[in-house]
């Protein structure tokens, strides 16, 4: 599976808007450069689903931003004994 972001991109020819869902961990609801990402609570996180979080990565790496990075501030918030980053 390739990322979602260039395969919207290669097919429109023009960048996505988020799905609401991404809206606590973005600024904005369309994928621009300089989209700032938010560490995402682990309240929002856990709740997110596999499918989307895995889409979120994506938008990270899109973005230019370290995948394991990211997840890394994640995992600090998450409270002991919940749900492990994707």
């Amino acid at each position: 599976m390739g990322n979602w972001v260039e395969e919207y991109l290669e097919k429109n020819q023009e960048l996505p808007e988020l799905p609401l869902e991404f809206l606590p961990a973005v600024d904005k609801v369309k994928v621009h450069p300089g989209l700032e990402m938010k560490v995402a609570s682990g309240q929002y996180w856990n709740n997110l689903g596999d499918v989307n979080r895995e889409k979120l990565l994506q938008l990270v790496e899109y973005l230019g931003r370290d995948r394991a990075g990211y997840l890394e501030s994640v995992k600090s918030m998450l409270p002991h004994g919940g749900h492990k980053p994707a």
